[in-house]
């Protein structure tokens, strides 16, 4: 790696860039594995072999040019590609498979990229049906082995829906005897990544992703920008998870917005409302010799807000300001505990949106009713009044147990029998007020036409 690395400060050896701001990256490693990136000329190949010529004299270890592979960037031409392919003696691959256990490449069909989980899954359950488990054996299977299966790649990529559903299928089906209790999985992705992201500024990925999406922000405060990858859009899907624990633990006050940020304990978000002002922006301003200035604090901040933040203690060694996790009692972000965040984010999500539903559900039933009762190719069949009586009830009662169904699987909220009976009423007797109305209508404009 000293060799790739000493061609790199001396500009023989070309990296690769996203953004002229970002760093440039000539080789990722890991254990006997090596990514080298170059540019696709003759000049940039004998470069790449004099180098490995230099590392076989020096390790006395010779690369297998079998077992390698290059692949180059869709705009390089055919020519170059024979060209390079000839030069270095490798065979030139599409793509380059996965690389610790993820995909190198990722493009427009991510169905296809990520269905090779489904088949790890299937498998897997395959391999156990013909094996005398019961309830408590296959529980088991599924949080040891089957759950692990997709976590990895969860913690970098947000999956689509469709694969969730797909591995949540194969799991309930071999879990066919349950109580219900094994859902499925639903561990929020990009959170873990993206907490790495926020706390380890100095490795490469946070360089890398600053350079391209934030130059002149934070992880926690940037956006999701023109052209993202899906990388990217998978952490900031995980940074939903982070903003309802992140905060400051408060050191010299330098890198803290008083009014942006999240630094003050016990209140909801941990973010400062009170009595903005332009004046004061950072928190080292609130500071003199080691201690708060008491008068300033109680004047820009309400009496809560104000104790809280005179109670918190000032380092006398300087130290920088470091983003903590606050559910935790050192300050480090789990796993176990972004997935309780996550359930309360669900949870939050499912309220709001019954609230929404139960407002907006009678007008959007009734203009569906409206809609299909309208058509003209109905009334042609006589449909009449006497179909909207008791058949159309029960149907009804029907449609309210399936949909209580529903909310009791896929939400774990479901209805009494007495409330499913009389939404099944409630449904019917719109059915038939509706279906009159638009019958109604459709005969006096008939009238009219003749």
């Amino acid at each position: 790696m000293s060799i790739l690395r000493a061609a790199e400060t001396r500009k023989a050896l070309n990296g690769i860039k996203n953004t002229r701001d970002c760093s440039s990256v000539s080789h990722i490693s890991f254990a006997d594995d090596t990514m080298t990136f170059c540019r696709a000329t003759e000049e940039g190949g004998r470069t790449l072999m004099t180098l490995l010529d230099d590392y076989e004299k020096a390790s006395g270890q010779r690369v297998n040019l079998g077992k390698s592979s290059t692949s180059f960037e869709s705009s390089v031409n055919r020519q170059v590609r024979d060209q390079d392919v000839q030069l270095l003696g490798m065979r030139e691959v599409q793509d380059q498979g996965k690389y610790l256990g993820l995909p190198s490449h990722i493009g427009r069909c991510k169905k296809d990229v990520f269905s090779y989980l489904i088949e790890k899954v299937g498998e897997r359950i395959r391999g156990w049906k013909g094996k005398l488990l019961n309830q408590a054996g296959k529980e088991v299977m599924i949080k040891s082995v089957v759950s692990a299966i997709p976590n990895f790649v969860m913690n970098c990529f947000k999956l689509l829906v469709g694969i969730i559903d797909t591995l949540n299928s194969l799991i309930t089906k071999f879990f066919w005897a349950s109580s219900g209790k094994e859902r499925g999985i639903h561990w929020k992705s990009g959170a873990t990544y993206g907490w790495r992201v926020a706390t380890k500024q100095a490795s490469l990925l946070a360089k890398i992703l600053k350079g391209r999406y934030y130059r002149h922000s934070t992880f926690l405060k940037a956006k999701l920008g023109s052209n993202p990858s899906f990388g990217w859009r998978s952490l900031l899907e995980g940074r939903k998870v982070l903003n309802k624990g992140v905060k400051w633990r408060v050191g010299d006050g330098k890198d803290i917005d008083i009014w942006k940020d999240p630094w003050i304990p016990r209140i909801n978000d941990f973010v400062a409302r009170d009595r903005d002002n332009d004046d004061f922006y950072m928190v080292s301003q609130l500071m003199r010799d080691g201690t708060w200035k008491e008068n300033v604090v109680a004047n820009l901040f309400v009496d809560d807000n104000a104790k809280w933040i005179l109670a918190i203690p000032i380092s006398k060694f300087h130290l920088r300001d470091k983003l903590i996790w606050h559910h935790t009692r050192g300050g480090d972000y789990l796993t176990s505990s972004g997935y309780k965040c996550a359930r309360e984010l669900k949870k939050v999500g499912n309220m709001r949106a019954k609230q929404t539903g139960e407002s907006n559900n009678r007008i959007n039933e009734n203009g569906l009713w409206k809609t299909v009762w309208g058509l003209r190719i109905l009334l042609e069949f006589g449909i009449s009044l006497g179909l909207c009586g008791a058949t159309w009830r029960d149907s009804m009662c029907h449609v309210a147990l399936w949909n209580h169904r529903n909310n009791l699987m896929f939400e774990g909220e479901g209805g009494h029998s007495k409330q499913i009976w009389t939404d099944g009423i409630q449904m019917a007797a719109d059915y038939s007020r509706l279906c009159s109305s638009s019958l109604e209508t459709a005969a006096v404009n008939n009238n009219k036409v003749k």
